[in-house]
């Protein structure tokens, strides 16, 4: 039970062929002799009796037909008419999956944007979203790449994020493991304290993290991502009201620290300073999360000082209380012109601090 409540911009996308191209990564013989070639159909279709053709090495060109299409599981294998019947496959397993397991969120990776794949992605959308309604559940899909209509899905950013707020809602999914999905044994784990500032980060700017724990061969979780779950746990359990059920403010973030937009690139500590902070907001409650608290207790939230409203749409609000979530102490509050100024004595984390604040 412990364990358990611890619980594109910039990237280059793919472009792929509409007629027939393939990569060949295995030729090999089936126990009858037959010669074989693996390959992964990245453009068009492939009929039986298909001409294929290409060049060696040396340049010499080359002409065959396909004279079987299989697709093998283990050593089993059915016949295909035309490679593209595999889609039609892959449709069926995926609404048995939604079936069988009524998932809350259907996640894509990358290659389903090829135009090949459209057609039954509507299909699989439709029913998936049907089905949850029959439910009574909500449900989500991620994606990457525009492989489906904008508004139609939630966007992903694969290990990475957005550097400035959306006015969609938008995941992003990521590891605790910097250098890969799986357990290996030389994972470079991140600290809880890094995953948490990027949660918040993203949280901030109307998104949600999907987190990966990668267990070894036996189905076990190391001692080094329960360590980091257990902590993320325990913050959450604390400072959770500034995440859960949260929606965004009219600025995001304040301070000198941007976060790098795109994917990959969260393998690099950020490396935040008294001065970042980043906003969410529930009901009569701002939170404003600072990400590095310094050893002297003495922050400036400046999107919270006495503003001349009168021309720009900048914050004019009255602040009635300001709180520290996880600690007893009552700060001491003061609003100036250069900002919210807030004092403490005791308050000491090596996380993400919070402020809830209660506005008039």
């Amino acid at each position: 039970d412990e364990f358990l409540a611890g619980l594109a911009r910039y990237a280059p996308r793919p472009v792929y062929p509409e007629d027939f191209a393939a990569r060949v990564y295995k030729i090999g013989r089936d126990p009858q002799g037959v010669r074989l070639t693996y390959m992964k159909i990245t453009g068009g279709s492939l009929r039986v009796k298909g001409l294929l053709s290409g060049a060696d090495a040396r340049g010499e060109r080359w002409e065959e037909k396909a004279e079987q299409l299989r697709v093998y599981s283990g050593e089993k294998f059915r016949t295909l008419e035309e490679a593209e019947d595999f889609l039609e496959d892959w449709m069926i397993r995926t609404c048995e999956l939604i079936d069988r397991y009524q998932v809350k969120e259907l996640y894509f990776d990358w290659w389903i944007q090829h135009s090949s794949a459209k057609k039954y992605l509507k299909k699989i959308a439709a029913y998936y979203y049907n089905r949850a309604l029959e439910w009574g559940e909500e449900v989500h899909i991620a994606y990457k790449h525009d492989a489906f209509m904008f508004g139609t899905a939630t966007v992903d950013i694969e290990r990475g994020q957005f550097s400035q707020i959306q006015p969609f809602v938008w995941q992003t999914d990521t590891a605790i493991a910097k250098n890969s999905w799986c357990y290996t044994e030389n994972n470079e784990f991140k600290e809880a304290k890094n995953i948490l500032c990027d949660l918040v980060d993203v949280v901030s700017k109307n998104g949600c993290m999907l987190l990966n724990v990668g267990p070894k061969a036996d189905g076990t979780i190391s001692e080094e991502d329960r360590k980091v779950l257990l902590e993320i746990g325990k913050w959450l359990e604390v400072n959770g009201e500034a995440i859960y059920g949260t929606g965004i403010w009219r600025v995001a973030q304040e301070g000198p620290t941007l976060v790098e937009e795109g994917q990959f690139t969260d393998g690099k500590d950020k490396v935040f300073t008294r001065e970042d902070f980043r906003f969410t907001r529930k009901g009569s409650c701002l939170y404003a999360i600072c990400l590095s608290y310094p050893k002297d207790g003495k922050v400036v939230i400046k999107s919270l000082g006495k503003q001349d409203a009168s021309h720009l749409p900048k914050f004019h609000g009255i602040i009635k209380n300001v709180e520290v979530l996880g600690f007893e102490e009552e700060p001491v509050w003061n609003r100036m012109v250069e900002g919210l100024v807030i004092e403490t004595k005791t308050v000491c984390s090596d996380k993400p601090v919070v402020f809830k604040i209660e506005i008039d």
